[in-house]
């Protein structure tokens, strides 16, 4: 059985070459189809960053970077030619998770599987700008996470507000920090660490 670093690792590795698993489930849920950005599109926008761990510092969501360095994934979320989204918390966001679930900074830093299943649930499996998200007052629309099975919903309020919705939580796009292109994927800066499950506290 996979480990869940594993997991994360084979997912992402996947994804950055653009491979597709013939006959495999797991890594097809996983991966998604692809709707990678084009070349007019990454080369008509400014790059924000080179790649997704290069734009978490650049944003000042430094605990999420210092949450992949726990886990030593930083040769994933570094690499130029990822094609994903990814939704970056905040670090007020990491900050009140902490205070919420009774968990110390290194606590969370130690439990390696909880990151993973964090990060996982952060990464989605196509590149969907804010133009994907249903106009205000129109159903959500479902977009898939790198857990395997599992999806986050995406929303827009009345006032225009791009909104994720998880299981156990919803979180909004930070305002001017959103549809940064990162290498060749898009980075929104979200206000809410997502929960894709109840977290034990403690």
């Amino acid at each position: 059985m996979h480990s869940g670093r594993g997991l994360l690792a084979v997912g992402l590795v996947l994804l950055l070459a653009g491979a597709r698993a013939q006959g495999d489930d797991v890594v097809a849920a996983m991966i998604g189809e692809p709707d990678p950005l084009t070349d007019a599109y990454v080369e008509a926008q400014a790059r924000f960053g080179r790649s997704i761990y290069s734009c978490l510092e650049q944003t000042g969501c430094r605990l999420m970077s210092q949450l992949i360095k726990a886990i030593d994934m930083q040769q994933y979320f570094g690499n130029p030619n990822a094609v994903t989204t990814f939704l970056a918390p905040t670090d007020q966001a990491v900050n009140d998770f902490l205070a919420a679930t009774g968990k110390t900074l290194q606590q969370l830093q130690n439990d390696k599987q909880l990151i993973f299943r964090l990060l996982r649930y952060h990464s989605l499996a196509r590149a969907h700008r804010t133009d994907y998200f249903p106009a205000p007052g129109n159903d959500v629309k479902k977009a898939k996470t790198l857990i395997p099975g599992l999806f986050v919903q995406l929303y827009t309020d009345a006032r225009g507000g791009y909104h994720v919705g998880a299981l156990e939580n919803s979180a909004q796009l930070v305002r001017g920090k959103y549809d940064l292109v990162c290498g060749r994927s898009v980075f929104h800066v979200i206000n809410q660490v997502l929960r894709p499950f109840k977290i034990t506290t403690g």
